[in-house]
């Protein structure tokens, strides 16, 4: 039966995003996902695992982009892409499997609130097929957004079957799961965080043994978070050295973003444009539909709690649940907005409506649960829960489509001429450098700049984690720049001398400047990794060995 169902969640999955399997590419908000995959793979040619430093964003700058923005969906990307796809077509594939995940996996999350293998499938059917799903990836193309909200079920989840069933597999699973969503999407944990806290306690109360629980929840929890850690950690405490205060106001304010009431239940109307202050006054702008099954699943709560009143967890799950719901749709309402200034964290949310998220998978458990709530003849049931999921696709089908398709674009287009032009400078302000002091304007020149003195400049290498040039100096002294931003790691040598050799930055983007005497010169920038980006590293690499090290004692112990 599980089988069966996962097929049908693939021919859903094909269903929905049939639009993804076309050649050529789409309109998209963040149109960024082939170039942040094309820095990936860079990085990968330049042996900068993990890669941290960009060099092509930033308007030909650099960035340190994958230092703190969504690394697991870029490096699967990268796997993709080295098995032959094209950047195109590996984006596209991300897209697609993170919608067919998000199925499997809430699906295998509601087979843990439900016994009836139908009714976890109509769940996962109305998670997978909640507009704001196809929001995310049919208008904003988030993906790194998308991804996460496909491996929110799986965390979830695992912490529930470690808590049921304490053992090493199960661990491994919330350890393996949990790293992937914290190098997913930042703001995707933030929001989530609750919503696996408040359910991991509960069933961590109601389950025996709490010992034996303990026992594997911690060490999964711990293993997750040091699996991690080469992206955690740097994210965490390096926020310094970047100008944060670009993600935080001016159109990324959280308090012009805020839902109406309208907005979420009554506006059945799709838009493409942006997310604006007063959007409800706008006819083109992002849809925040809840959905009209999970609007229903909401209304009938309360009936359904009436009707399991007598089922002591039954009832706590749905209240649980219900509760939830409505906290989260609340966060998207400008009434919330004290809760927002009370936790400064939440800024970085950037977008209330974001929460809208975990309110699609939790009210797609409230569907499940309203619908076992029915006292049936079993195939009167199965007639209705098919109904459901025929009436969830027949009203949500619309949504699952791009504004515009441009069925010639490939690689060599989006990554040449206007198109590369506009990638490189799109999400400029997001990791800016602290040791900018401007914002660049132009695209930065293809060579060194010489500043001062009589300078021949015989080449110029640049790669993702390292530059190099040589030079003729005629006259006593020369002063250059590189066309490449200074952040913590890079670290400049001289004729192939192994003490570094200092540099300044003080000028109006931060660039790299070297002085120089008269005579002939080699120098070379290699992006280093800083102490803690070095402790980060060994952190993941020691908590692979020992999950490792985990499994394979326990699979030699199962079979003495």
């Amino acid at each position: 039966m599980t089988s069966k169902n996962i097929l049908i969640i693939l021919a859903t999955t094909i269903l929905l995003g049939w639009q993804l399997l076309r050649p050529g590419y789409f309109s998209m908000h963040d149109d960024l996902q082939v170039m942040r995959l094309y820095e990936m793979d860079r990085c990968f040619r330049d042996g900068q695992i993990p890669c941290r430093w960009v060099s092509d964003l930033g308007q030909n700058y650099g960035q340190p982009l994958f230092n703190f923005y969504s690394a697991f969906p870029y490096y699967l990307g990268e796997a993709v892409h080295l098995i032959g796809f094209s950047f195109i077509d590996s984006v596209k594939f991300l897209f697609l499997l993170s919608l067919f995940l998000s199925g499997v996996f809430s699906y295998l999350l509601a087979r843990e609130f439900f016994k009836s293998h139908l009714t976890a499938l109509v769940s996962a059917i109305a998670y997978m097929i909640a507009p704001y799903h196809a929001v995310d990836i049919f208008v904003r193309g988030a993906l790194a957004e998308s991804w996460g909200l496909a491996l929110v079920p799986l965390v979830l989840y695992a912490v529930i079957r470690t808590c049921r069933e304490p053992k090493v597999a199960h661990s491994a699973l919330l350890a393996v799961s949990l790293a992937a969503l914290l190098t997913t999407h930042n703001i995707t944990v933030l929001i989530s965080t609750p919503l696996l806290v408040i359910f991991g306690l509960y069933f961590f109360f109601t389950n025996p043994n709490r010992t034996r629980q303990i026992t594997y929840l911690v060490p999964g929890v711990l293993l997750g978070v040091g699996l991690s850690a080469f992206f955690l950690f740097p994210v965490l405490l390096e926020q310094a050295y970047i100008q944060t205060k670009f993600l935080t106001t001016d159109y990324f304010d959280f308090r012009a973003h805020f839902t109406t009431l309208s907005q979420l239940f009554t506006k059945l109307s799709w838009g493409y444009g942006p997310s604006r202050f007063a959007s409800h006054q706008y006819p083109e702008t992002l849809s925040f539909f809840v959905g009209i099954i999970p609007i229903l699943s909401l209304v009938f709560t309360p009936a359904s709690l009436y009707l399991n009143r007598k089922n002591r967890r039954v009832f706590s799950l749905i209240l649980i649940t219900f509760l939830l719901s409505l906290i989260f749709l609340f966060m998207t309402h400008a009434r919330s907005v004290r809760l927002w200034e009370f936790f400064p964290t939440l800024r970085f949310v950037q977008f209330p409506w974001r929460f809208l998220g975990p309110v699609a998978l939790l009210t797609a458990l409230l569907t499940g649960f309203s619908l076992d709530s029915f006292a049936l003849k079993p195939e009167n049931k199965t007639m209705l829960l098919s109904f459901v999921i025929a009436f969830l696709i027949a009203s949500n089908f619309n949504y699952f489509r791009f504004e515009k398709y441009f069925p010639d674009m490939t690689d060599a287009a989006k990554l040449t001429g206007v198109e590369y032009d506009n990638q490189i400078r799109g999400a400029l302000l997001d990791y800016l450098p602290q040791t900018s002091q401007k914002i660049p304007e132009t695209k930065a020149p293809s060579a060194p700049l010489i500043l001062a003195g009589e300078v021949n400049t015989n080449y110029f290498d640049r790669r993702s984690n390292y530059f190099s040039s040589e030079f003729d100096v005629y006259t006593d002294s020369a002063e250059i720049q590189f066309p490449v931003m200074d952040f913590p790691g890079w670290t400049l040598y001289q004729n192939r001398r192994a003490v570094p050799i200092e540099f300044d930055n003080n000028n109006d983007y931060g660039l790299i400047t070297v002085k120089l005497a008269k005579g002939h010169h080699l120098i070379q920038g290699f992006f280093e990794n800083t102490p803690l980006r070095t402790t980060s590293n060994l952190i993941t690499f020691g908590s692979g060995l020992i999950l490792a090290s985990w499994l394979i004692l326990k699979s030699k112990k199962n079979e003495n």
